[in-house]
């Protein structure tokens, strides 16, 4: 039986534990629920004055990636997302495959 061990508010994820009587295995799994994300970006992707902003102010805010999606685009791709070489791979597909994560309509 799954056990919740702990819930960050914040970003969504919850931390569950199970034990496997039979096998002796404990696992240890996360799950997020990404929607408060993707209703921000969407809501951001649709403000023109937002980005605006950002380039006066010698930002530039393209996407906001959570926690869950981090761990696939690593397992599934192999890019980390906190190294700067492999930035550009990460762009093209966040263009691509993670598309409603943009907080722009185009990079």
């Amino acid at each position: 039986m799954k056990k919740l061990i702990s819930h960050d508010a914040l970003t969504g994820v919850k931390t569950y534990h199970e034990y496997d009587h039979s096998s002796g295995n404990t696992h240890i799994t996360e799950s997020q629920d990404a929607q408060k994300v993707l209703d921000y970006t969407k809501r951001l992707a649709n403000d023109p004055s937002y980005k605006a902003a950002g380039i006066k102010s010698d930002w530039y805010h393209f996407a906001t990636v959570p926690n869950n999606v981090i761990v696939e685009i690593k397992t599934k791709h192999g890019l980390d997302i906190f190294k700067n070489e492999d930035m550009p791979k990460i762009e093209r597909l966040l263009q691509s495959e993670y598309r409603k994560l943009l907080t722009v309509n185009r990079i």
